[in-house]
């Protein structure tokens, strides 16, 4: 009988049919709602040479493909050894660790994220 047949018969309340989900599909789903991440944009640029973005779901890997990416474009300048290492020391290293620490823990409360060290700065935010 349909709700309004129901109780004009004088039936009572109506009360909706319970729906039945498995335990297995239950449980799956809390196991890989935890594991679910939101994706990332990240964006760097070397002032005055190179800019570049990715997007991806895994801050560490952001991290990575920043870390590789601006290390290749610093590697082939044309500086001379030592300067390409105080640029990775003293410029790549901190805004790449700062995105390891502080860039994952504001992206993982779904904000955003910025550094900046000399002439190299990048940012990071989550993405709808």
């Amino acid at each position: 009988m349909a709700e309004s047949e129901l109780l004009r018969a004088g039936g009572g309340e109506y009360t909706a049919p319970r729906v039945h989900t498995p335990p297995l599909v239950l449980s799956w789903f809390l196991a890989t709602a935890s594991t679910i991440h939101p994706m990332i944009k990240l964006t760097w640029a070397l002032i005055a040479e190179h800019a570049d973005a990715w997007t991806g779901s895994d801050a560490a890997q952001g991290a990575a493909v920043l870390e590789a990416g601006v290390g290749a474009v610093v590697d082939a300048s044309g500086m001379k050894p030592e300067t390409v290492q105080h640029w990775r020391t003293d410029f790549l290293g901190p805004v790449v660790e700062s995105l390891r620490t502080e860039g994952t823990a504001a992206l993982a409360r779904g904000e955003s994220w910025g550094k900046a060290a000399g002439p190299f700065l990048a940012c990071a935010s989550p993405v709808n």
